[in-house]
């Protein structure tokens, strides 16, 4: 399973990563693709994305609303 994950906090994304790594340790693979703002989340949909997490109050005044619209 591949998850888009928009966060800009970096402790978000670190505890993202390491529950990514404990179900791929488990057997369930899976891949974490990392945005940190709605412009970088948009670059990466062209990619095969299964499911996205989306932080909604992204720094530099983005909403991550845009992404999901």
């Amino acid at each position: 399973m591949t998850i888009l994950l928009v966060e800009d906090t970096d402790s978000a994304i670190q505890t993202c990563e390491e529950y990514a790594e404990n179900y791929t340790e488990q057997g369930q693979p899976i891949s974490l693709i990392v945005a940190k703002t709605a412009t970088e989340a948009f670059e990466k949909l062209s990619q095969n994305i299964d499911m996205a997490i989306i932080d909604i109050k992204l720094s530099n005044n983005e909403d991550g609303n845009d992404v999901v619209s």
